[in-house]
């Protein structure tokens, strides 16, 4: 006899037992439908074996998509702590305007802080320095052709653009969202 567990981790004994009985009653209720005999409980018993078929394959199928769904969901909402560490990533650029060049110099003191504790804030870390070392590369490109005049409209724009997305960046890890920079080179992967 061996013993079996159900979907709440009791153990069931004698299931085999049960198992071997009813496959009797169905070779049975097989015999007996060679015989031409129409027993009305022979369909009833059944419908009653392929219900718990089904039910048992169900179940089997639930429990093996839970574990795929945990594995896919590595990428869970993260705890507000993680948040707030996120958002500081993208917040901590704007500080530039206190201390220059801190645009890359705060996501990245924050990020090597805490990327081997949260994975969310490693992510969010990254696409920080990649989106403000882009955005150092467009300033300078903008003050290069300041000598073409292009510049002086484009570094406005640069200037409009990385603030909007800066606060964009921080809102959305501040959210739980998983967010890229758009026009980011990815430096840093």
């Amino acid at each position: 006899m061996s013993d079996e567990k159900d979907n709440s981790g009791e153990i069931i004994e004698g299931s085999s037992e049960v198992i071997e009985s009813s496959d009797k009653v169905t070779e049975n209720n097989d015999s007996a439908d060679n015989s031409g005999s129409s027993n009305p409980r022979h369909g009833q018993a059944e419908k009653a074996e392929a219900n718990t078929a089904s039910q048992n394959t169900s179940n089997n199928e639930q429990a093996s998509n839970t574990g795929t769904d945990q594995k896919a969901g590595s990428a869970s909402m993260p705890n507000s702590n993680e948040r707030n560490w996120a958002m500081f990533c993208h917040l901590s650029t704007l500080s530039t305007f206190v201390i220059p060049l801190f645009s890359v110099i705060g996501p990245l003191i924050i990020w090597l802080m805490k990327r081997d504790e949260m994975e969310y804030v490693n992510y969010h870390g990254k696409e920080a320095l990649n989106f403000q070392i882009t955005m150092m590369i467009a300033f300078f490109v903008s003050f290069i052709l300041m000598t073409v005049f292009i510049g002086f409209i484009l570094i406005f724009v640069v200037g409009i653009f990385w603030f909007v997305m800066s606060i964009i960046g921080a809102i959305k890890a501040s959210g739980g969202e998983y967010y890229e920079y758009p026009l980011s080179i990815r430096f840093i992967k």
